[in-house]
């Protein structure tokens, strides 16, 4: 991603471009990793390991101050390509893609998603993938355990038990013999 310094000298057109590549970027990271706005403002290329990202703790980090791990899922993977940190630098320049997450909701006619819902799409979709309670509660950063995540996603798994017939279920048998 250019820095700062270099979008001075593009055009106003190539600068909206760029503009509106980063903000959607920003909207997938956010999607696919279910950390809050603040949380992503503060991510480098330093924070991002192999297989997972380093939320930071801390005064600017997460907003329990204590640092945590978010897995690379496959999507992430490739927009982490697309992105190419560099080390030390924010991954992204804007403070919020909001405007165009807006924007981009009233050009498609569908109903406004909030920053925050980008959250909750997140955490549904590790719940629909048959992640447990326990482990989306910690990639999002709370300490109960899975309590919160149970009580705010536990009719995803209510109505998946209603069209699930069971015959996915396996209970251990012992050999017979």
């Amino acid at each position: 991603m250019p820095c700062q310094a270099k979008r001075k000298f593009l055009s106003f057109k190539a600068q909206k471009k760029l503009h509106s590549l980063e903000a959607s970027q920003f909207i997938e990271f956010l999607a696919y990793s279910g950390v809050r706005i603040d949380e992503a403002r503060h991510i480098t290329g330093y924070h991002i390991e192999e297989s997972r990202i380093r939320i930071a703790g801390g005064a600017t980090g997460t907003k329990n101050h204590e640092s945590r791990y978010v897995p690379i899922i496959p999507a992430m993977s490739g927009l982490i390509k697309r992105i190419n940190p560099e080390s030390g630098r924010p991954l992204f320049a804007l403070k919020s893609p909001r405007e165009a997450l807006t924007n981009a909701c009233k050009r498609l006619n569908i109903p406004h998603v909030r920053i925050h819902d980008l959250r909750h799409f997140f955490a549904t979709t590790c719940i629909e993938s048959g992640i447990d309670f326990a482990t989306v509660g910690k990639w999002l950063g709370h300490k109960d355990g899975g309590i919160l995540a149970a009580r705010t996603y536990g009719h995803i798994r209510d109505d998946h038990s209603q069209t699930d017939n069971g015959a996915g279920v396996v209970f251990y048998s012992p050999p017979v013999g």
